[in-house]
């Protein structure tokens, strides 16, 4: 009994002798319930070891575990069965990961899994009351070995380190150890580089042995996937290849996150890929699935006078705003920004706290000042949208100051933007649309009293073209809303033409029981700008 009441005061005086816990380590430690003790261990390991930058590390994880969650489900590793399936499927060359081929099987295979099983019914997790010791242990010694032999990582800051190749986890996926897998796995990759300090080369070789993951969109009916998973499947979304890219790249001692956009600002949908930290430490992206602009075929010049271009296949797409996930809760975001004043419901867009605005690294980017309409009480905040699939979609957030007046910060150009309040989870229209022209130039568009009297339209390429006999609609944009214009059959396979069409509004044509999302355009002199 009192060799046991020996250990408990030794381990007590341990956690607190070598060095002083952080006010937000302690909190955490509070917040962490039973799985305290799990975590002080962690703590003592790294004290009585007597590596500093180590012990630093692990304050770093356990402050910023704070908040975190994971899926997790009683049932959850019998669903996983269904990437047995695929891994199967590939190996005999059933799947080929077309349509005709692989959706029925792997449908299928899902459906007899919740005929027998029902739905995982997965739950969330806090990290800080499950995460076990050993867990966390060998995540930062891994981490460490990963930095400090393999010669492309040595570039790398204590702060790049921490937030870009320390995490234990890329998603809100299952816990569970990944990186000595990993690194026994792809431990061919020192041997294949000539140059072993070049991160862009090191990064390029692993992508490219990566090649075999494609897309395919039929995977969110399963919770978010770990390493092992992703392996099997071969395939899936774009947020799940980044998510393998920083599984591989990370266990190999590179510094890698994901970028994204919430909504294209000229198309519908949005987009993740992958960014990590080259030997400069600035970043450098690189498309996770494959697009035209990757690392290696070089990239838009930095602050570029025109919105950078991703092309995928027929279509481009425009960034609006592009954000940087971080471990760190990050200043600046909406949500710390509600803490102030009457708090509001804010859109779930933004309420992620872990992502910086990272626009600038991409092109040229401008502030737009905008001065809401007078009236008795202003909103809190105001949204600046794109269109997307028929809706308005918000890029940004501006608070609204006491004299109606909001400034959105570093947006995309070459973009037309509407400016929305939010009430009852909808973007409401607040004013006119405004275009962020490719020189940064912001230009209201208040609809003029004059009319083109004869005006010839055609559909963007991303849209369906025009066919004969059909019959289009034109909408008009007025006073908040799409005002019908007129409806008109095509007499031509390529154009349809209106009369007396207003001039400085946005306009959009619409095939009468068409499915397509056609984009908005603007027309003057006799052309058609799409946005």
């Amino acid at each position: 009994m009192k060799y046991t009441i020996l250990i408990i005061l030794t381990f007590g005086i341990g956690i607190s002798s070598f060095t002083q816990i952080p006010s937000k380590v302690q909190l955490s430690l509070q917040k962490a319930g039973k799985n305290k003790i799990e975590l002080e261990k962690v703590i003592t390991h790294y004290q009585h070891e007597k590596d500093s930058l180590k012990l630093q590390a692990c304050f770093f994880l356990l402050t910023n575990m704070n908040g975190l969650t994971h899926v997790d489900s009683a049932n959850l590793h019998v669903f996983d069965t269904v990437f047995g399936v695929y891994d199967s499927l590939v190996t005999n060359n059933i799947v080929v990961h077309k349509q005709e081929t692989e959706y029925p099987l792997i449908d299928d295979a899902w459906d007899k899994i919740v005929e027998k099983y029902e739905d995982p019914n997965t739950i969330e997790l806090p990290d800080l009351e499950t995460v076990k010791a050993s867990f966390l242990i060998e995540n930062i010694d891994l981490s460490f070995q990963a930095w400090r032999t393999f010669p492309w990582a040595k570039h790398l800051t204590f702060e790049q380190f921490c937030e870009y190749l320390l995490p234990y986890r890329m998603n809100n996926e299952p816990i569970m150890p990944w990186r000595n897998k990993l690194m026994k796995k792809y431990a061919w990759l020192p041997d294949s580089l000539p140059d072993k300090k070049d991160a862009i080369n090191a990064t390029r070789v692993l992508y490219n042995n990566l090649k075999w993951f494609l897309l395919n969109k039929k995977l969110w009916r399963h919770p978010l996937l770990g390493s092992d998973n992703l392996h099997l499947a071969r395939a899936g979304t774009c947020i799940n290849k980044t998510d393998l890219n920083m599984f591989v790249m990370r266990a190999m001692g590179l510094a890698i996150t994901r970028d994204y956009v919430l909504y294209w600002g000229n198309r519908d949908s949005n987009h993740y890929w992958n960014a990590f930290v080259m030997n400069d430490g600035t970043f450098l992206d690189f498309e996770a699935l494959g697009a035209i602009r990757l690392l290696w075929q070089g990239r838009m010049p930095k602050h570029a006078i025109v919105n950078p271009i991703v092309r995928f296949g027929g279509w481009s797409a425009k960034m609006s705003k592009v954000f940087r996930e971080t471990f760190s809760p990050q200043k600046g975001t909406l949500v710390e920004d509600n803490k102030i004043g009457i708090r509001v419901k804010i859109p779930y867009e933004f309420e992620r706290t872990r992502i910086k605005d990272v626009t600038s690294e991409y092109m040229k980017v401008a502030d737009i000042s905008y001065q809401l309409s007078k009236r008795e009480n202003f909103p809190k905040y105001i949204y600046l949208c794109t269109l997307n699939e028929k809706e308005w979609r918000p890029a940004y957030w501006a608070r609204v100051q006491s004299d109606g007046k909001a400034l959105f910060k570093q947006m995309g150009a070459d973009i037309v933007y509407m400016p929305c309040r939010y009430e009852n989870w909808r973007y409401i229209p607040e004013g006119n649309p405004i275009l962020l022209d490719s020189l940064g130039e912001s230009h209201e568009l208040v609809m003029s009293k004059g009319v083109f009297p004869r005006a010839e339209f055609g559909f963007d390429n991303y849209a369906t073209r025009v066919s004969k006999g059909s019959s289009y609609q034109l909408f008009y944009f007025y006073q908040n809303k799409w005002i019908l214009h007129s409806e008109h059959i095509a007499e031509d396979k390529a154009k349809i033409t209106f009369e007396n069409v207003p001039q400085n509004t946005l306009l959009r044509l619409q095939k009468v029981n068409g499915s397509k999302n056609e984009r908005i355009f603007l027309y003057s002199n006799g052309i058609q700008s799409f946005y």
